[in-house]
């Protein structure tokens, strides 16, 4: 294990600690960083050597990957894994059984609410497209729902009117839901 971490860079253990949600905590040395983060009721801190030139380096980089061990419930090897991989996004991922969730195929229906956000390239000239919010009950439902709606440039321009001037709009399309958010795929759009 020691030879792999003589090729761990401080500036990886870094990065690493910051993308995992460790909060770097000021110190008035130079040559030291300090990590903590909360997991449940238990705090873990991390003191990480910003130079290979201590004396102890390897052991308190063991220590670093120690504490990372235990606060994450991870192996030191996959760590050193994680680590050794050339700068990239990391990304974790599960496998859901598709018999279990079964993939949303969209509700196709009318739309008709209100556009309670705009978002799109603020210069009018270089703008393709924009993202509205739409509040909309759906059916027999009670509550309002949210959904975003991508329109292209023409219709984008109308929502905004729509928008500013609280106006009720009417998008046929196809609703599809994952997790908590929900996109409605517009095939037309108008203020009603």
């Amino acid at each position: 294990m020691y030879k792999a971490i003589t090729t761990i860079k401080f500036t990886a253990l870094q990065a690493y600690l910051r993308n995992t949600g460790w909060e770097r905590i000021a110190v008035p040395k130079p040559s030291i960083a300090l990590f903590h983060k909360t997991i449940g009721q238990e705090l873990y801190e991390i003191i990480l050597p910003l130079s290979k030139h201590f004396a102890d380096y390897i052991e308190r980089i063991a220590d670093v990957l120690e504490v990372i061990s235990v606060a994450e419930q991870r192996e030191i090897h996959q760590i050193l894994t994680d680590l050794s991989l050339p700068p990239a996004d990391l990304v974790r991922f599960t496998v859901i059984n598709p018999e279990i969730k079964p993939k949303d195929k969209g509700i196709e229906d009318i739309f008709i609410g209100r556009i309670s956000q705009v978002k799109a390239d603020p210069d009018p000239n270089t703008r393709a497209e924009g993202e509205i919010i739409l509040n909309y009950v759906l059916g027999d439902e009670e509550k309002v729902s949210k959904a975003r709606v991508i329109l292209e440039k023409e219709a984008y321009k109308k929502a905004c009117e729509a928008h500013q001037n609280g106006q009720t709009v009417r998008i046929k399309g196809k609703l599809f839901s994952s997790n908590r958010s929900k996109m409605i795929e517009s095939l037309s759009f108008e203020i009603v």
